[in-house]
Order: structure tokens, then C-alpha cells, then sequence
């Protein structure tokens, strides 16, 4: 067993939507099959009043995510985002579910079968 902690800040100053986004989690290795990852986003994306009339968004996400691997042939995960973004002086406020799954299944050492989805 083994558990451990993350945290990280994200600064984007020169994109399209400049961001200041701080990431805090936990990550939950039961055995050497399972990983469990739980995390908290919190943050500021910029907006430009001035040139495009968009006002700052704060944003708050909170995410999970379960992964299984078996020694080499089978990696499963599946991870679920709920996302909440609230404009500051606007009426654009956006809530998202976000969902990701993949499945990989190696054959042999040269062939491998692949499946991802990400809905939203």
C-alpha cells in the first residue's frame, strides 16, 4: 500500500485565456494493480473587459480516477470531472461533467488493442 500527495500550480500569462490554476491531490495504490487519484482545482482565468468584453472566471473542479493494470496484458481507467465555472461580473456561468475511459489490451509484444472515450 502506499499513498501520496501532489500539488501544482499552473501559470499560462501569454495564451488566448491567461490562467493561474493551483491542483491539489491524493493518489491511493491499494495493491500493484490499483491506483485511485483524487484531486481539487481552484483558480483564476483571466478575462479581457477591455478587448473582447469577458470578465475574469473562477474556476473550481474536483476529479476522480481509477486505473487497473495486470502485469503486461490488461491497463484499464476510468476518470469523472465535475467542473464549475463562474464568470465574476458576467452571466456565463458554466457547469461541465467531464468522463474519460480507455481500455488497452496487449495481444502479444507486438500487437495491442486500444479503446479511449472522452465525453463532455
Amino acid at each position: 500500500q502506499e499513498v501520496s500527495a501532489f500539488a501544482e500550480s499552473r501559470s499560462t500569462p501569454w495564451a488566448d485565456s491567461p490562467s493561474l490554476i493551483h491542483t491539489y491531490g491524493v493518489t491511493y495504490t491499494p495493491d500493484s494493480r490499483w491506483t485511485l487519484t483524487g484531486g481539487i482545482e481552484q483558480g483564476l482565468v483571466f478575462g479581457d473587459s477591455f478587448v473582447d468584453g469577458t470578465s475574469d472566471i473562477d474556476r473550481t473542479a474536483v476529479s476522480a480516477r481509477a486505473t487497473y493494470a495486470s502485469e503486461d496484458r490488461v491497463r484499464a481507467t476510468f476518470g469523472a470531472e465535475f467542473r464549475n465555472d463562474d464568470e465574476k461580473d458576467g452571466p456565463d456561468d458554466t457547469v461541465s461533467y467531464l468522463l474519460t475511459g480507455g481500455l488497452r489490451y496487449s495481444v502479444s509484444d507486438d500487437w495491442r488493442f486500444m479503446l479511449q472515450a472522452d465525453v463532455a
